[in-house]
C-alpha cells in the first residue's frame, strides 16, 4: 500500500491531556502553536477537555453554514474531471446538515469521507529538545491525489500548499480548517 497526498477538512484535532501535563504545555500554548505552526484559525474551533483528551472541534455553525458554499468553490478549482464532484454536491445539498457526518462515516462518497489513515502531527515547543505534543485528527477527506508519493522532506511543501489553499479560498472561513497531508 502506498501513500497519497490528500486535502481534508479537520473536523477535530485531539491531544492527550496527560502528555500535555507531562510536557508542561498548557492548552493556550498548544492553541497558539496550532495557529502559528499548523496554520489553523483557532477562532473557528471549540475547545473542551473530555477525560484525558483535549478536543478542538470545528464549530457547528462554521461547518453547517460554510461547508456547501466552500465545496461549491473548492471542487471546481481542484478537480480536473468536472463530472466527478456534482453527485457529491447534490447529495450534500439534498441532505440535512445533521446527517452529513453519517455520509462521511459511511464512506460512500469518494470526495467526502472520513479518513481513518490521516497522519498525526507533532507540535514542537521551544521548552527543550523533546517537547512536543502529538495531535491526532478526525478529518473528512475532500481530495485524494492520484498516484503514490515519496514522503521524505514534505513538511515545508505541505505548509506552503496549505497557505495557498487559505489564500485561494479566503472568503470561506471553513477553509481555515483544511489540512494538506499524506494518507494511506
Amino acid at each position: 500500500m502506498g501513500r497519497n497526498l490528500a486535502i481534508g477538512l479537520t473536523y477535530q484535532a485531539i491531544a492527550s491531556h496527560k502528555e500535555m501535563t507531562e510536557q508542561k504545555v498548557s492548552v493556550d500554548e498548544l492553541r497558539q502553536a496550532m495557529q502559528e505552526t499548523l496554520r489553523y484559525d483557532m477562532s473557528i474551533y471549540d475547545e473542551e477537555t473530555v477525560g484525558d483528551r483535549v478536543l478542538f472541534t470545528l464549530k457547528d455553525a462554521v461547518f453547517k453554514e460554510g461547508l456547501l458554499p466552500f465545496l461549491e468553490a473548492f471542487y471546481p478549482a481542484i478537480r480536473a474531471d468536472k463530472d466527478e464532484y456534482p453527485p457529491t454536491l447534490k447529495r450534500l445539498q439534498s441532505t440535512p446538515s445533521a446527517q452529513w457526518f453519517d455520509i462521511a462515516k459511511k464512506g460512500e462518497e469518494c470526495l467526502f469521507q472520513f479518513d481513518e489513515y490521516a497522519e498525526s502531527d507533532n507540535v514542537w515547543f521551544q521548552k527543550n529538545l523533546r517537547t512536543y505534543i502529538r495531535l491526532r485528527y478526525n478529518c473528512i477527506l475532500l481530495y485524494l491525489g492520484h498516484g503514490k508519493i515519496i514522503t521524505e522532506g514534505m513538511n515545508d511543501f505541505t505548509t506552503f500548499f496549505k497557505d495557498c489553499l487559505h489564500a485561494t479560498f479566503k472568503d470561506h472561513a471553513i477553509a481555515r480548517a483544511l489540512r494538506f497531508y499524506v494518507t494511506g
